[in-house]
């Protein structure tokens, strides 16, 4: 029985962090929109600022389909939505 407990507390351990890491749209978007938004915008990442939009994008990462996250730097804006496919796609055009 304890040669059971091991690998299923292990695998409990590993889904919190992962879920941790991206446990809301702003971290998710970190991750996986940030490189996206600087190729859009012409701008490295570091010099990028992101805001959360809307409730869906200070939600947690279950809800997080809708969530819109406005992101400005290197004097250009935009605006990404997060679809149904969970992946995040410009809900704007780049403005200066």
């Amino acid at each position: 029985m304890s040669s059971f407990r091991f690998p299923v507390f292990a695998l409990a351990l590993l889904a919190v962090g992962l879920t941790g890491c991206f446990s809301t749209s702003m971290g998710y978007f970190k991750s996986d929109g940030l490189p996206h938004a600087s190729t859009d915008l012409g701008c490295p990442a570091d010099q990028l600022t992101m805001t959360p939009l809307n409730d869906e994008a200070k939600s947690r990462i279950d809800t997080l389909m809708g969530a819109l996250i406005g992101v400005t730097g290197c004097g250009k804006q935009v605006v990404y939505l997060l679809d149904e496919n969970l992946a995040w796609v410009m809900n704007t055009s780049p403005t200066n």
